[in-house]
Parts: C-alpha cells; structure tokens; sequence
C-alpha cells in the first residue's frame, strides 16, 4: 500500500471566485507568478495515482508554483 499527500498552491477554480484583485494577490505568492488550473493539479495526483509513482509513498508532494520557496 501507498500512502501519499498532494499539496497544491492556489488554482484557479470555483473556489477561487472571479476577483481579479484577489487573483493577482495570490499570483504574488507563487515563485511562477500564476495560479495553476485544475489540470495541472490532476496531472500530479493522477502521476502519484500512477505505476510511474509505484515506489513513491510517505511523501507530501507539492504542486504549489513555489509558494513554498517564497515565504519570508
């Protein structure tokens, strides 16, 4: 058995309204400059879901643009 986390930085979804301003706050917080779509955050669940992930487990992978490297 595999046990992973996936841990996504700011999407563009539903979830994320149609804010503009609040948009662009969020792009600010991601090394890439942009919030991902929900495909790119799929395509990482979906790898970790893979025979390409078989040997992969006890992870948190992020799919976070690098918000994670930008913290202060």
């Amino acid at each position: 058995m595999r046990v992973n986390a996936l841990l996504p930085g700011g999407t563009l979804t539903e979830m994320a309204g149609d804010d503009p301003q609040f948009h662009e706050f969020a792009r600010q917080l991601h090394a890439l400059k942009r919030l991902a779509s929900a495909d790119e955050i799929a395509r990482a669940a979906l790898f970790l879901c893979s025979d390409e992930a078989s040997f992969v487990t006890g992870t948190a992978m992020l799919a976070d643009g690098g918000n994670s490297i930008c913290k202060t």
